[in-house]
């Protein structure tokens, strides 16, 4: 992972703890994370973080819902029209049928919706 790929506000995971983290700041050679317990700051290298797998219960988490369809399983949030679809373990981000782009991680989840709707997804940790 690369830090030219997230933002402030993204969420991944310390690599060493397995804990999910929101990132305060970014700089080429790594992150500052906020550490509740600590009530502050804590910068980590590139090395020690990774990207949240994107799986259903991360959808889920981030306010999509579940519908099947014949086709194809759908995971979409209503209020948007944003759809999520799913295929063999691999989610596909899409406005429509046409166009589709495949994303793996939690924060790209995010910055596909940022960029979409010029607001931040909620997700629910």
């Amino acid at each position: 992972m690369k830090t030219n790929e997230l933002r402030i506000g993204n969420w991944i995971k310390l690599s060493e703890e397995g804990i999910i983290r929101k990132v305060t700041g970014i700089d080429n050679s790594g992150i500052n994370v906020y550490i509740p317990k600590d009530k502050k700051e804590k910068w980590i290298e590139i090395d020690q973080f990774s990207h949240i797998p994107l799986t259903e219960e991360m959808l889920l988490r981030c306010g999509f819902e579940y519908k099947d369809n014949a086709y194809i399983k759908y995971i979409y949030k209503k209020t948007e029209g944003i759809k999520i679809m799913g295929y063999d373990m691999n989610y596909y981000f899409s406005l429509n049928m046409f166009k589709t782009i495949k994303i793996k991680s939690v924060h790209q989840l995010q910055n596909m919706y940022f960029i979409l709707t010029g607001e931040e997804l909620e997700v629910k940790l």
